[in-house]
């Protein structure tokens, strides 16, 4: 990539991160006291994933489903000091789960990200944590409270790319849920438009081909706690992708998921 195009891209990013952190809107105050609770506690903390994604895509009015926080500890004890009393439930990278006046909040140490603990990507800091993800449109964190007189930290890996060649793909292939990773594949394929790079359409076939149609339903409730397709769609959208795969395995394909395009706002932004 230009390296001026991705300086752009990483301005945008910071700029749109900055806008919503400083929306004064009384439907986002829980949000933001938490945020300013979270860093009264831990400085040293990183938005990851999801809700950057969405605020490159659409821009500082996005409104994310949760809000994934990594923070560094240096040690579990000192974790559990920290944020063991903000909820009883724990996720699945061993920290804490918890909704405030209905945002969603996921917070989990630095070193038990699933792909550091099981020795697949080192664990050096946070620019690391960008090669822990499935995809590589959610391979980015940006630091929550930058210090002062500094600009926002912001590390990433192939996702500024995926941006500008709005192509889907894989950045880690390892991953404990590959059922999820399909649906959700497949689902911000749609969403975004997005192609869908030919390593990801090999990876939705095999792995999509063993999932039954009703799972799909299962899957889509548990992830985003609704069904956007019934299965036996997403089941024929799989077959699509193995038909392309056939026909042409080294292109990517386009979203197999007819559904009606939103604005996306980086296309508007002048880079």
């Amino acid at each position: 990539m230009d390296s001026s195009r991705f300086t752009d891209l990483v301005r945008l990013l910071r700029q749109r991160l900055s806008r919503f952190l400083a929306n004064g809107s009384r439907a986002r105050a829980p949000l933001f006291a938490t945020l300013d609770h979270i860093c009264s506690r831990n400085d040293r903390a990183f938005l990851f994933g999801g809700v950057l994604r969405d605020l490159m895509m659409r821009g500082p009015s996005a409104f994310p489903r949760d809000i994934d926080i990594v923070v560094c500890t240096t040690n579990r004890m000192d974790f559990d000091r920290q944020f063991g009393d903000l909820g009883s439930a724990t996720n699945r990278f061993g920290g804490v789960r918890f909704s405030a006046n209905g945002w969603a909040f996921d917070i989990w140490p630095l070193e038990e990200t699933w792909a550091f603990r099981n020795s697949l990507v080192s664990c050096r800091g946070f620019h690391d944590l960008p090669a822990t993800t499935f995809l590589n449109i959610e391979a980015v964190v940006a630091e929550l409270k930058p210090r002062p007189g500094r600009a926002r930290l912001v590390h990433s890996r192939g996702f500024f790319e995926a941006v500008l060649s709005r192509t889907l793909d894989i950045n880690l292939e390892e991953n404990p849920f590959p059922d999820s990773c399909v649906v959700r594949s497949l689902v911000l394929s749609a969403k975004y438009r997005f192609h869908i790079a030919p390593r990801l359409v090999r990876y939705i076939v095999k792995q999509g081909m063993r999932i039954a149609p009703e799972q799909f339903d299962v899957l889509q409730l548990r992830h985003y706690g609704r069904v956007f397709w019934l299965g036996h769609e997403i089941e024929a959208w799989i077959r699509t992708l193995a038909k392309h795969l056939q026909l042409h395995p080294n292109d990517p394909a386009r979203s197999p998921i007819e559904v009606e395009r939103q604005p996306l706002l980086f296309e508007h932004s002048h880079i």
